[in-house]
């Protein structure tokens, strides 16, 4: 009788035992939901913190000879920059960063780049865009993907036409300096030749790839936390404003330059493509993956066409400023700022 009441107490414990662990599990659940809806919702704030770095280095650093200057915006941001002379230049090109990065941007490789131009015969002029590196943050606070900071760009051009008048300009930068120069090039008619390196197209996935490569965590939470930003933190960054393909459409074909890494993993080629089906007459470059251990990080070849193809992204470029730069090349652009050109 004794082990029988032994064993109904045995059976009795096992509901209490289930209950029990369906209780931890629950707990466990409930924690990591928790920390879930704490890194998607409050990892942006540390995204948007990281944009401004400060800046390492000169373009000294490459035998360069520079001086820094200072220059506002027509909406009043104050914007630092490298001014990098050459004799008797052909013409001034401007240096655009990518997001998060400043007027010495390694990835894209500002100061080589710079470097070559200068043995070109090209000026350059390297650029912090509002709210990175030396420059003011923007009036309202906000920043955003390009549209706004080609404002910056146009204000490098009076600045240019102020210090040095009669040089052509083009501009040329990466990722969210590529689609920067787009907007600009689509709004300042003085801009001859722009060329813009895996430019920032489909902002939404584009955000999440960025978090995706700035963050250890796997892709499926960066895209929560990519949403959590365009819904909750709209006073922080604007998402809206322009659109780059449209923007690229208001170029004058021969003007504009699009450099794509094939094996980009932040902004892909299939954006890249879209834009040249919109604009088919642009010159177009889609720059071969290589072999050399390139996407040894999350942020794979992303801009990396100079570092992976020097000579012949070099080559590419300057014979497109050649042809835009030429006695016969300005035509009505040549002029003051003015409304872009529209297509259908």
């Amino acid at each position: 009788m004794r082990s029988l009441a032994d064993g109904e107490r045995s059976i009795d414990a096992q509901p209490a035992r289930t209950a029990g662990t369906t209780k931890w599990l629950a707990l466990a659940l409930s924690g990591v939901l928790l920390v879930y809806a704490v890194v998607v919702l409050y990892a942006p704030r540390y995204v948007l913190r990281g944009f401004r770095k400060p800046v390492v280095g000169t373009p000294a650093d490459v035998g360069l000879a520079y001086e820094r200057v200072a220059f506002p915006t027509a909406d009043g941001v104050t914007i630092v920059a490298w001014w990098i002379a050459a004799p008797s230049p052909k013409g001034a090109i401007i240096l655009v960063h990518g997001g998060g990065d400043n007027r010495n941007d390694p990835y894209l490789g500002t100061q080589a780049i710079a470097a070559r131009l200068v043995t070109a015969g090209y000026a350059a002029l390297a650029i912090d865009l509002r709210g990175h590196g030396d420059s003011a943050d923007p009036p309202d606070g906000r920043l955003s993907m390009g549209s706004a900071q080609a404002r910056d760009v146009s204000g490098a051009v009076d600045w240019l036409a102020a210090e040095h008048a009669g040089l052509p300009v083009g501009t040329l930068g990466g990722s969210l300096g590529g689609a920067t120069v787009i907007f600009a090039g689509a709004q300042d008619r003085r801009i001859r030749a722009t060329v813009a390196v895996d430019p920032v197209i489909d902002r939404p996935t584009v955000l999440a790839n960025f978090i995706w490569a700035f963050a250890p965590i796997p892709h499926w939470m960066a895209a929560h936390v990519a949403w959590s930003t365009r819904t909750f933190y709209r006073d922080a960054i604007d998402f809206d404003a322009g659109d780059p393909i449209e923007a690229a459409a208001d170029i004058e074909p021969t003007r504009l330059m699009l450099i794509q890494d094939v094996a980009d993993p932040i902004c892909s080629i299939a954006t890249a493509r879209r834009l040249r089906a919109r604009c088919p007459g642009i010159e177009y470059w889609e720059s071969p993956a290589t072999a050399d251990g390139s996407s040894a990080t999350r942020w794979g070849s992303h801009v990396k066409a100079f570092h992976l193809h020097p000579d012949e992204f070099m080559a590419r470029v300057l014979s497109f400023y050649a042809r835009n730069f030429g006695p016969d090349a300005g035509g009505k652009r040549a002029g003051a700022r003015g409304e872009p050109r529209r297509r259908s």
